[in-house]
């Protein structure tokens, strides 16, 4: 199932609660653009059964409003389930 705009506006408005909304997102007819171009951007990667796992990343790397980035591991990043720990290397 694709995943639905108003599941991302949902998001965007609870990042907003407690972040802050942008000060460039000054009127609701440039909020419902943001959240449109968030909205096509994140369906690029999630589905609405997947966004959970990328609003969780967000949630758990943001320390200000997420940007599109936040919702994944990062540009080109190594997933991290398969990069080896210190002790499984014998550093430790």
């Amino acid at each position: 199932m694709t995943l639905n705009r108003e599941t991302v506006k949902t998001a965007f408005i609870e990042f907003s609660l407690v972040f802050g909304m942008p000060k460039h997102i000054d009127s609701e007819n440039k909020m419902a653009g943001v959240v449109d171009i968030y909205h096509r951007e994140l369906s690029k990667q999630f589905t609405e059964e997947t966004f959970g796992e990328g609003l969780t990343i967000a949630w758990n790397q943001s320390r200000r409003f997420p940007v599109v980035a936040d919702f994944h591991r990062g540009f080109d990043a190594p997933d991290k389930s398969n990069t080896p720990t210190m002790a499984q290397i014998g550093l430790v």
